[in-house]
């Protein structure tokens, strides 16, 4: 059987990626590449606090929890970059006027405030991935334990506002699903009998 069975990359005039797979054809600007990536991360970013959080709510506690926490931080970090390289030309100015835009056209507020709430994550999640492999516990206990729980209600507050009020279509649905099936977990917890331990 004759013909190219190889792969075979090249780019277009418009800068598009097109890989010849057979007779199957794919282009993919690199634009496109970039929002897939800035989607696919804060995706990552989410799931990872999802499955953190599940586990808090049911009482578990494993040692690979750290490992995704850390995981999900640097999916966080590599949304922030991508979209400050591609969409933001590392400007802060660009990020807060299109931060005032988004949150003007949605609520009727002209606030950038948000650009510097997702600085605080970032920072305050570095802090907690430090202190957590440091320490060896997930959560501060004894009188300092409300800062975990401050930490978590923050980065709640802020996955439900950018998936579910901010997010529209898919990213919108991922956000329900994924704090409905927190409140699953935390209902269960509550309301089964836990077998002594």
């Amino acid at each position: 059987m004759a013909g190219n069975t190889g792969n075979s990359m090249r780019k277009r005039s418009d800068g598009a990626l097109v890989s010849r797979i057979d007779e199957f054809q794919v282009s993919v600007t690199s634009v496109e590449l970039l929002f897939i990536l800035v989607r696919a991360s804060i995706w990552l970013a989410v799931l990872a606090w999802a499955v953190v959080m599940g586990g808090w709510l049911k009482g578990s506690s494993w040692r690979s929890t750290w490992l995704i926490w850390t995981a999900g931080l640097l999916a966080y970090l590599v949304h922030v970059a991508t979209a400050f390289a591609g969409f933001y030309h590392w400007s802060h100015a660009i990020a807060f006027s299109e931060t005032l835009r988004q949150t003007a056209e949605l609520t009727g507020i002209d606030s950038g405030a948000g650009i510097w709430l997702n600085y605080l994550i970032g920072i305050l999640w570095i802090i907690d991935v430090i202190r957590w492999r440091l320490s060896g516990k997930a959560w501060i206990v004894g009188r300092w334990h409300w800062l975990s729980a401050s930490f978590h209600v923050f980065l709640a507050f802020m996955i439900f506002n950018g998936t579910v009020v901010f997010g529209n279509g898919p990213v919108r649905w991922f956000g329900v699903v994924i704090f409905l099936a927190l409140a699953t977990v935390w209902l269960r917890a509550r309301l089964l009998p836990h077998p002594e331990s």
